[in-house]
């Protein structure tokens, strides 16, 4: 079997969960004997027998409709949770009226991700919620989604706090967001929610340029600690995420679950205000009772005052594995691949 994995181009020139998404499988599927080679700038060459993209925006509706007449496409989409039954009618209202203004030169980005959905064989979804918005926001047969969740790295699992508050000079209790640094993920009104409660911040991650202000006023709220973008191999991500008391999820409800596995596999609790995807039954995740900065900050000063148990938290994603998540896609391909035999 040989295999063509394809990224968003887009997304995989930024250091975040997709690209370690893709890594990690390649080389879990390596270890189960599938031939599976990283492609990239437009349709595979060189005789693969299946395609699997990662992402459905941009281009690669038109991609996966492509290569779909030739062989099997299994499309991991990355969709968000936030999608409803509610917002996908609304989008694809919206969908129609710019196509009659625009005679259909135009389609919007939901349109291109619905078209992705439709052209793949077969769609994984990382975890129940995705599915649940596949199926319901883009009207995707539930038959044709597949489960199958991220796997967490070994590593984080028996990472311990000390690298990281030598190397930091941390004492003490302290929450942690990991990530872009942007108004979009909201690390500023997290910072200020927790300042008001008096408890004290690191923030791991970079800044673009446009956002260069937006981290200046970060650094100057004085509970706040910030650290540049921290190699995702690097043990002192895994360390950072073991000291913490607590992994903060950005509050608009962009949800990060590569840091959020990562940071429940090493023993700190998850607060969250969206939706917290395939591991929100586990015991380390806290789903706030309203929205925005202010309940993500009581949320967390309650974990601080009574914290959770670090062996309780990993026993709850001891069960993501790469090597389980390659398991599940080498089995799917294989059944795709007889079928079009």
């Amino acid at each position: 079997m040989r295999v063509a994995l394809l990224p968003d181009p887009v997304l995989f020139q930024r250091p975040d969960g997709l690209r370690t998404q893709v890594r990690e499988t390649l080389e879990a599927l390596a270890r189960r004997q599938v031939e599976a080679v990283l492609v990239a700038g437009g349709m595979p060459r060189g005789g693969f027998e299946l395609l699997h993209v990662f992402g459905a925006a941009r281009g690669n509706a038109a991609l996966v409709e492509q290569a779909a007449a030739s062989m099997p496409v299994v499309l991991t989409p990355r969709v968000s949770p936030a999608w409803t039954s509610a917002n996908g009618t609304r989008a694809r209202v919206a969908d129609r009226v710019l196509g009659n203004r625009t005679s259909w030169d135009f389609d919007t980005g939901y349109a291109q991700i619905r078209r992705a959905l439709r052209c793949a064989t077969h769609v994984v979804a990382q975890g129940e919620a995705e599915r649940t918005s596949i199926c319901r926001a883009f009207l995707i047969d539930a038959q044709r989604v597949s489960v199958v969740p991220n796997g967490v790295a070994q590593r984080f699992f028996v990472a311990g706090g000390a690298l990281f508050r030598e190397r930091l000079r941390i004492a003490g209790q302290f929450a942690l967001m990991v990530g872009q640094v942007s108004p979009w993920h909201g690390q500023l009104e997290v910072a200020r929610a927790l300042a008001r409660l008096a408890v004290p911040l690191v923030v791991i991650g970079e800044a673009h340029g446009r956002d260069a202000l937006y981290l200046q006023a970060l650094r100057a709220v004085r509970t706040v600690t910030c650290i540049d973008a921290v190699a995702h191999d690097s043990p002192l991500l895994a360390s950072a995420y073991a000291a913490a008391s607590a992994l903060v999820l950005p509050p608009h409800g962009a949800g990060l679950p590569m840091a959020a596995l990562e940071a429940l596999a090493a023993g700190t609790p998850v607060v969250t205000a969206g939706s917290p995807g395939h591991w929100s039954e586990t015991a380390g995740v806290r789903k706030t009772s309203g929205e925005g900065a202010e309940a993500l900050a009581i949320a967390v000063s309650a974990l601080l005052h009574e914290p959770l148990a670090p062996e309780a938290v990993r026993a709850g994603v001891r069960v993501f594995s790469w090597d389980a998540a390659a398991a599940r896609l080498a089995a799917l391909y294989a059944e795709l691949l007889a079928a079009r035999r």
